[in-house]
């Protein structure tokens, strides 16, 4: 009986099969560790940001508190 041909996968095929799936396995670790760390370091940039625009803010109110005050003595 002969064996169909959409069947019959020789070993050069079934290596470059093996290879691409591979390649792709890594690429999308790849791709998954990027995005998370990108995601971690937005995170952590916008507390960081946040906690430092809070200071300037709190520190201008307080020089700005203290120059209304010197204009109503």
């Amino acid at each position: 009986m002969a064996m169909p041909i959409y069947s019959y996968i020789n070993s050069r095929s079934v290596e470059y099969i093996t290879n691409y799936s591979v390649q792709m396995n890594s690429f999308i670790i790849g791709i998954t560790l990027y995005l998370f760390i990108g995601t971690i370091s937005l995170v952590c940039d916008k507390e960081y940001f946040y906690n430092k625009v809070e200071r300037i803010y709190e520190k201008e109110k307080k020089n700005n508190s203290i120059g209304n005050n010197r204009d109503n003595d």
